[in-house]
């Protein structure tokens, strides 16, 4: 996946302490975010909202992506 799979915005994160925001290009994301020891991080609890996008299988792979990360 590259930033050119998107059409307008790539997607975007902003982590915080334990939770974190952002976009997938045209829906709004969040959840919690867990970190356990160096380079372990989970996104847990990701909600999305569904507006009908062009670009919807890249971010419906985004999505999948974040929720199966272990790592960075």
């Amino acid at each position: 996946m590259t930033s050119a799979d998107f059409q307008k915005n790539v997607p975007k994160i902003e982590l915080k302490l334990s939770t974190f925001s952002g976009s997938t290009e045209c829906n709004a994301i969040n959840g919690n975010l867990f970190s356990k020891g160096s380079k372990e991080i989970q996104f847990l609890n990701l909600t999305s909202e569904t507006k009908k996008c062009s670009t919807a299988k890249k971010e419906e792979e985004f999505v999948k992506l974040l929720k199966t990360t272990t790592s960075y």
